[in-house]
Parts: C-alpha cells; structure tokens; sequence
C-alpha cells in the first residue's frame, strides 16, 4: 500500500485544474461534484491523486487488480479472448472526500486528466512518442478487471520522470491505468500512434502442460512476460492448468509450485520464446527448480537528524530496507550484523528497516539473503558503506491555487532552505528568482508570486551537503465571477 500525500483543498464551486505528484492532474468545472444521493456539493472537499510508480519494483506491487482488461469489443481480433493481459505504464488513483464521505462526477460532467507515463519506452522497447494513443482503463473492484474506456494522447510533462504523460478524458472517478495490450490497433491518430503501445502486433497464444503435478493437488503458477527491463509482469492463479498469451515477439517464463499443508513439495519452471501463432503446448517439468530473487531490494539511504530548529540537517545513521519478491519458497533468510538475531526470516513480498550506524556496526556492512528449497539454495550478498554525506531526499512538491494564494505542498528529508525558480513554460530555462523557504520541513506554505502564472516551477532543496532539484507545473487560474484574483476581470 502507498501513503497518500497531504489532499488538495478546493471550493467544489470553483473548478479548475489540480496537480499532484508527477503532474498528474485533473480538470474539472464548476459544481462538477455530487454526493451519493445525487445532490451538488458545496464547500471545501479533498482532493487525492495517488499515482503507482510501475517501474519501481516495490511501489508496483501497489497496483490495483489484475493484470488482465476487457478492450474495447471493435479492437478485439476475431475469435480472440474478450479478456486480455495488458501491460501498464502507470497507474493514477483521483478520489474526492467531503466529511468522509466520498464524491463522483455528476451526470453529464467530464474531467480532463494527466496520467504520467512511468517509462518512455514501449513493450518492445521503442520510443513512445508525443501524438502516440494509448488505451486508457478503469478499474471494475468487484472483479479486479480492468475496463478500456477510449483512448489517451501522449503529451510532454517535464514534471514526471519519463518527460511524458497521457491526456485522456473521464466521466467518473476511479484508478485509471494507462496500458498496452498486444490488439490494440496501429494507425490511429498521431506519428507512430498504436507503434509504442503495442501496434497491434498480434497475440502469442500459449498452453502448458504440467508433468510431474502430484495428481489432485492444486497448482501455484505465475506467468511473468520478458519485455523490455522496465517491465517484468506476474500473473498469479490457482489451478491445474494454464492458457495465456502475450504480445508477439516477447518472451514468458512460467513458475508452478504445489503445496502440502503450507510447505512446498513441487516446483518447476520453464522460459520460451512467444512468436506470432499459437505456441505449444509448452512443457513444465515439476521438480527441477531452484528458488530465484526476482525484484530483490537491499537499498540504504541517510536519516537527517538536527540539534534545534536553527540548527542545519546533518546525517546521524542510515536506514537500510531490505525485501521483495522471490519464487520457489515462501521465506528468505536474513543475515546481518545489523541484526540482533543471528537470521531472520522474511516472507515474500515483505520489506524490512533496520538502523545502520557506523559507531555500533562499523563499515562497511554484510548482508547475505538465502533462499532454501528441496532443489537447492540461492544466495544473494549486499555490501553496504555508510553514507555520511547527501543531498535532500524529495519525496513530493507540487503546487495549486488557491485563495489569493498557490498553496505549495511538499515532503521532503534533510531540507535546511529551499529556492524557487520560475521558468514560465520552458522547464529547461535558468529561471526567475522567486523566493527561498528558510525552514523546509514537511508541511505547505501559501504565497501569491506566482498567482497570475502558468508553466513550470524548479525546487532547489539544499542543505550542508549540497542541493537536489525537481519540476513542478503550476496549475492554470481559473477566474470566476466577482473573483479578486490578480489576472481576473469582472464578466
């Protein structure tokens, strides 16, 4: 699960656009929300925008659903499943709250939305292009399946990581997955439209058979498709067999394991190529295994500790996460001085903090993590310095209008002052010096420099160490009747 940023506030009156995390964002008019019983709202609501990073390999398993959706009948190849694996470029949650209690769109309303894209690669590793359409789907929480509702066109967004997002247009809120699926149709739209989100490329059908299964006992088995390295998809089910398909040209690896009463008696995996016709069927033999790390993280980062307030941020100690996925057993072993055990067991999909400081644990460090099964063992080794000295780590900054003011939200670790820069709509340009932030703890400061701008804002947080930067975009004012916002006129 991912935290949620502090809300955006807003007069449901007033429409406009907001801007959270990465840019995604959301346009709407004036008295667009409604309660649950059908009635406007008025007064102040909540706003969350939540996006799921895809290419990170611990906030993806955040992903909502499956990985399956229902496209769009007319795109659907004949005698083809209506349900399809698709494959995800990011992920975007928008959910409005009043007193707890939560809005949609009111009948006949449309909101524009931004939907960072979290790669700027296809899933057979091609440049997406500005122009390109993706298909955009919601998700059905009853189901887990994903519904294609049109498509989206990729724009620039210098505010996300990619430099790129999806404009798409909505009728009702929920998470919103901008994917690729192996039919969707090439030709549509803008230069290389359809290329970088799947073409149209076709399927790759495929059937395994499992041999050596103990009969009458269930099958464990994922699916992951090999694309390019900014995607590696698992599928999950339980049963005793399994038709799939991929986009063509990709590769797929099975893993199965069967299980007595909670322990692993069974294991098997196979990898293969997927070309353009029906593949297999494809064999898995039980028994041959080893465990494997598939996205395994022993990552370390400082912790900023200061005396007073008008102290500056220095580093005290290190905190070192520790966990992820892996396949063919169901925990990991733990070993490390900086434990207070000899070995912990960690489950799967488990993350785990521990306190690095280099006056009780020395430095360098060792951490071993094994995995152990009837097949054999796995073992992966990290050797981790103490970091003493670090820039500010950033964790989000954005920017809304509100009340005479922009009303900038943030959260960032071992910040002593922050600088803003204004670029107007040219995130590569030097900037105009609009203000610094003297004391930039978490928390939000309103300002009106910047009330009549649009474009693009740049962040410098600085502390003893140096600075760290990010790109913002400013949301567009928005004038109303009788506004006294600087800009607006009377209409």
């Amino acid at each position: 699960m991912l935290d949620k940023r502090p809300p955006i506030i807003f007069d449901a009156t007033r429409g406009g656009e907001y801007i959270g995390i990465d840019g995604a964002s959301v346009n709407l008019s004036d008295n667009a929300l409604v309660k649950a019983d059908g009635s406007m709202v008025t007064g102040n609501v909540e706003l969350y925008i939540v996006p799921v990073d895809i290419s990170d390999p611990i906030k993806k398993q955040a992903f909502p659903g499956s990985f399956y959706g229902l496209p769009a009948e007319a795109d659907l190849p004949e005698g083809a499943s209506l349900q399809q694996p698709i494959i995800s470029y990011g992920v975007v949650s928008y959910t409005f709250y009043q007193d707890g209690e939560e809005l949609q769109l009111a009948d006949g309303e449309v909101a524009d939305l931004q939907l960072p894209l979290y790669t700027n690669q296809s899933i057979y590793g091609e440049d997406i292009q500005i122009g390109e359409l993706i298909p955009v789907w919601t998700l059905n929480e009853s189901t887990g399946i994903w519904l294609q509702e049109g498509v989206g066109t990729v724009i620039a967004n210098p505010a996300a990581e990619s430099g790129l997002s999806l404009s798409a247009q909505t009728s009702h809120f929920s998470s919103f997955n901008v994917d690729a699926w192996a039919g969707f149709p090439g030709g549509i739209g803008g230069p290389g439209a359809g290329a970088g989100a799947g073409g149209g490329r076709g399927f790759c059908e495929f059937t395994i058979d499992f041999i050596g299964a103990i009969p009458d006992l269930p099958i464990h088995f994922s699916y992951t498709l090999l694309l390019n390295p900014s995607w590696n998809f698992t599928r999950t089910i339980e049963d005793n067999f399994l038709n799939g398909s991929a986009p063509e040209g990709t590769g797929v690896r099975v893993n199965a394991w069967q299980y007595q009463e909670d322990e692993m008696v069974k294991s098997g995996t196979v990898t293969f190529g997927c070309g353009a016709a029906r593949q297999g069927p494809i064999s898995l033999t039980f028994g041959d295994s080893e465990p494997e790390f598939r996205e395994w993280e022993v990552s370390i980062k400082p912790l900023f500790e200061r005396a007073s307030p008008q102290d500056d941020y220095v580093i005290a100690k290190n905190n070192v996460r520790i966990g992820g996925r892996f396949v063919g057993t169901d925990r990991v072993d733990i070993e490390s001085d900086l434990l207070t055990a000899d070995i912990l067991s960690l489950p799967n999909l488990q993350m785990m903090d521990l306190e690095f400081d280099r006056l009780l644990h020395g430095s360098p460090t060792t951490i071993v993590s094994t995995l152990t099964n009837e097949v054999g063992t796995t073992v992966d080794t990290a050797v981790l310095e103490v970091i003493e000295s670090h820039s500010p780590i950033i964790d989000h900054f954005y920017a809304n209008t509100g009340n005479n003011t922009i009303v900038f939200s943030w959260d960032v670790d071992g910040a002593d002052e922050a600088t803003v820069y204004y670029l107007d709509n040219d995130p590569g340009a030097a900037g105009l010096l609009m203000f610094r932030i003297d004391d930039v703890e978490q928390g939000a400061i309103e300002n009106s420099q910047l009330i009549n701008s649009t474009g693009f804002i740049r962040i410098e947080f600085s502390n003893v160490y140096g600075s760290s930067v990010i790109i913002a975009r400013l949301a567009e004012l928005e004038c109303i009747v009788g506004s006294e916002l600087p800009g607006c006129f009377p209409t």
